[in-house]
């Protein structure tokens, strides 16, 4: 509840494989909402195909006690099936974030989960905190 006075909703557009585009809502902190638009928009007209996989929600890291960054909604998650935690992506598939992708989202101050170590590597995640 505490959370609900930070956070914001906004439409984002999305490519599937075809070049399609359609747009999904995202519930992000109010402060990184631009940001995270632009991102979106950025990887639209390169036409990415993107599975938003999610940004706000209330939890806990993977594997730890300590509460995610997700839950403050400043985190974002794409294309998971294609770059599961604990790889380095599946290079042949169409959802692989690539170079491109990654070099947007950085553009914005994001972090990229794809550049920590390999006992945590995780190349859906973008943040905007560098952990």
């Amino acid at each position: 509840g505490v959370m609900e006075q930070y956070l914001t909703t906004i439409s984002v557009p999305v490519c599937d494989t075809k070049g399609k585009v359609t747009y999904v809502n995202v519930r992000c902190h109010r402060k990184l909402a631009a940001s995270i638009k632009a991102c979106f928009e950025e990887m639209a007209e390169i036409r990415f195909p993107v599975q938003y996989n999610g940004c706000y929600v209330w939890r806990q890291m993977s594997g730890s006690d300590s509460i995610s960054h997700h839950s403050y909604g400043v985190a974002v998650d794409i294309n998971a099936g294609a770059n599961a935690q604990y790889t380095h992506g599946d290079k042949s598939s169409p959802y692989f974030i690539n170079s491109k992708v990654v070099k947007i989202w950085k553009s914005h101050g994001f972090y990229w989960g794809g550049d920590w170590d390999d006992a945590y590597v995780d190349p859906m995640h973008f943040t905007y905190t560098d952990h």
